[in-house]
């Protein structure tokens, strides 16, 4: 955003959830039939690093860690990314 001494302030977010699952799930693109096609799976673990990187991030300020699991989770099931122990 613009400031009156002409100088800029750039806000770096993380990448999107998309990115993150595709990647731990060495996938390309998601499921086109999510539910009942599965296209790669990822672990709970996986799931948790993912989501302390996310919970960096300004836009889940103030959200707990298991909130952000269960938002990865819910993606992860929209993509067709099972999610296993």
């Amino acid at each position: 955003m613009p400031q009156s001494d002409r100088t800029f302030s750039f806000i770096f977010s993380t990448p999107t959830n998309s990115y993150f699952l595709k990647a731990a799930a060495g996938i390309e693109k998601g499921s086109s039939r999510p539910g009942h096609d599965i296209v790669g799976q990822v672990s709970l673990r996986h799931i948790y690093e993912i989501a302390k990187i996310k919970s960096e991030d300004p836009s889940f300020a103030g959200v707990s860690l298991e909130s952000v699991c269960k938002t990865l989770i819910g993606s992860a099931k929209s993509f067709g990314i099972e999610i296993v122990r």
